[in-house]
């Protein structure tokens, strides 16, 4: 499945086998080299390792952290709360 509508447009593919993971990068690389491109690739969870499980985990899990509330160094009467009247 892919998308490019114009050349400032993403492209995108979905693939599921090596010959579809193989024209993706082909595509990407070649005609919508100038396009943002994005690769998803759709495997079974059998076919990954366990070190790659592992990891998916740890990225699911920092993905469903909410951010680190920090203030901004160069605003901080805005960002204070405490400053603002």
């Amino acid at each position: 499945m892919w998308s490019c509508l114009s050349s400032d447009q993403p492209f995108w593919a979905q693939v599921r086998t090596e010959e579809e993971l193989t024209e993706a990068i082909t595509t990407a690389s070649g005609e919508k080299k100038d396009c943002l491109c994005f690769i998803e690739v759709i495997v079974h969870k059998d076919d990954t390792s366990k070190e790659l499980l592992e990891w998916g985990s740890r990225v699911c899990a920092a993905n469903g952290r909410l951010p680190r509330q920090t203030k901004h160094k160069f605003l901080p009467s805005i960002i204070d709360s405490s400053r603002i009247k």
